[in-house]
Formats: structure tokens, sequence, C-alpha cells
């Protein structure tokens, strides 16, 4: 499965409806899916964006997003005002409106020229300066449309700029420091991979499985030399070390050492890298996380990042 493409894989029958067990984060944003549910298409990046998520039959929902720029007042009645004027409709009574969010507001079953109908709903959270829009149509089982709004949208939260964002998709999730915003994506079948950065500072965050497959193919020391985006800087005389967290149960490697340009620009920019690649048995993955600092090293940070892999 290439990035942003749907997974066809099938389990059997699948009921029209289904409760959520399971959680899609992205941009600042969480909500609870059906177990079976992936994002079909990602687009954008952490300010603006779009998500179409649905499971192995069906889309069943767009996400889109869009956030205000810092220091800039932001009217959301005014916002969502302007959306409602756009396509001619008037707002309807009782929207959901999480908790997480300050206002919200829908349009239900709005007539389209292709002869469908589309529900769409608004949320806006001053806090984190995020507007939200959710699209759903006609073309997707009336169930699975009555899930969205009466279980999910409910349920759907924003994180706070000061709180670490959580990013989860396909069954796997990150968590990341605050102040970082995602600047590359790698969605793979078992190869998810989010490049962060914050001001000269970057923050890789991978997992791979199953990890019995991985570290068969290449050790755990080699996947940490073997990145998922291209890198002009190399490692130069890596100082390698056994590395585990206990409470989690996680062994691995940890890697550490300077990054430079090739010759003859080695002197210039170069970036120390603290990486960790640990084998989680219980999921049968492996962890990565690797941060590229101006300076040596901020190992905390780096066993942070593992530590909270698909914790929630």
């Amino acid at each position: 499965m290439q990035e942003d493409a749907a997974s066809t894989e099938s389990s059997g029958p699948r009921s029209t409806s289904r409760l959520p067990r399971s959680e899609i984060a992205w941009a600042g944003w969480r909500m609870p899916v059906g177990e079976d549910w992936r994002p079909f298409k990602i687009e954008g990046g952490q300010a603006r964006g779009s998500m179409m998520i649905g499971n192995g039959e069906q889309p069943i929902v767009r996400v889109q997003w869009s956030r205000a720029k810092e220091g800039n007042r932001f009217d959301a009645p005014a916002w969502i005002e302007r959306r409602l004027k756009k396509i001619g409709a008037v707002p309807g009574a009782n929207a959901p409106c999480p908790a997480s969010l300050d206002r919200a507001a829908w349009v239900r079953d709005l007539a389209t020229k292709g002869g469908t109908t589309r529900t769409i709903w608004y949320g806006y959270s001053a806090a984190a300066r995020l507007m939200l829009e959710l699209i759903v149509t006609s073309l997707t089982a009336e169930a699975l449309r009555r899930d969205v709004f009466k279980s999910l949208v409910p349920r759907l939260k924003v994180s706070p700029p000061e709180a670490p964002s959580y990013w989860s998709v396909y069954g796997v999730g990150f968590a990341c420091p605050v102040g970082f915003k995602l600047k590359q994506r790698h969605l793979y079948s078992g190869d998810i991979a989010l490049r962060f950065e914050r001001e000269k500072t970057s923050l890789l965050l991978r997992q791979v499985y199953p990890a019995g497959l991985a570290v068969s193919r290449r050790s755990a020391s080699r996947w940490l030399r073997v990145g998922p985006f291209k890198e002009r800087r190399r490692m130069r005389k890596a100082q390698n070390g056994p590395w585990r967290h206990a409470s989690r149960k996680l062994e691995g490697v940890t890697q550490q050492g300077w990054k430079r340009l090739p010759p003859p620009l080695g002197f210039a920019a170069p970036r120390y890298s603290t990486a960790v690649a640990a084998t989680d048995t219980a999921l049968d993955r492996l962890l990565i996380a690797e941060l590229q600092t101006r300076r040596p090293g901020d190992a905390a940070t780096v066993a942070w990042a593992i530590e909270r892999m698909n914790r929630g």
C-alpha cells in the first residue's frame, strides 16, 4: 500500500454499523473510528489539509482542517457564516459540539446537483486556532452516516497547543513534543514514518512491522542508518550501545554521533543524531526515533517518543 492509498485487505463481511474501536489522529484533531476505517487520501499539511476516511467498501467521511495564524484575531461565527453562505444553506439545530471545541454548526441532507445529499459539520477550537469541517454524503450507508454524527463527532478531541500532539493512522500511533511541526510523511503498509521540525531540530518517528521480518532483513542498527526520507547528511563514527525500557519491556539499540554533509562541506551545519530502535514484542513492531540537534544530544526526548508510541 503506497502513501495515501486505501487498505484493500478484507477480513470478511462487515457490519454496516460499527461502534468506535480505533482512532485516527492528525494535525491536532483526534476522532474515534470503526476498527476497519482507514485514510484513503491525505492532502496538505499541519496548517491546512484534508483526509478522506473510509473502510474497504466505501468512503465514509471527509475531514478538512485549517489553522488560524498565531496572533491573528479570528471570528469563528463569521467564518461559519461565510461557509454556509457559500453553499446557500441555513444552519440546522442541535449540532453536536465536542467538549474540546468552542463552537459547532451543521447543515443536514443538503441536496447536490448529482441527486445525492450531504451533511456538513463545522467546529472551531479557539485554544488551538483550529477550524474543522466534516462532510458525509448519501453515498455512504445510512447507518454509518448516523454513527459519524451520533457516536464519533461528539467524542472528537482537539489538542491544545501547549500539549504534545498525537498522530495515529493505520493502527500506528506517535506522540510528538510541543512545538514540532509535521514536514514529511511516509505511509506504506508495514512502514509508517513521520518527520517533524522545530527551529533547527528535527524528529523522526517510525514504526516497521512485523518486527521479526524487519530485523531478519536488516539489523536494528542498520535500520537506524537507512532512513525513509532522502538526507544529504551521513553519520560519521557512530557510537552504538544497547537500549532498554523496563516498564514497557522494550529492548533495542541506541546510536549517537555527528551527521555531516559530504566533503568538502562536512564542516557546514552538522547535526548531532541521537537515535533508538527498539522491538515491541507485544505488538511485533520495530519502534524507531531519531532526534537531530545542533549540539549533543537529547536522549531523554528520544526515549520519551519511543515510550509513548501506540499509547494514545
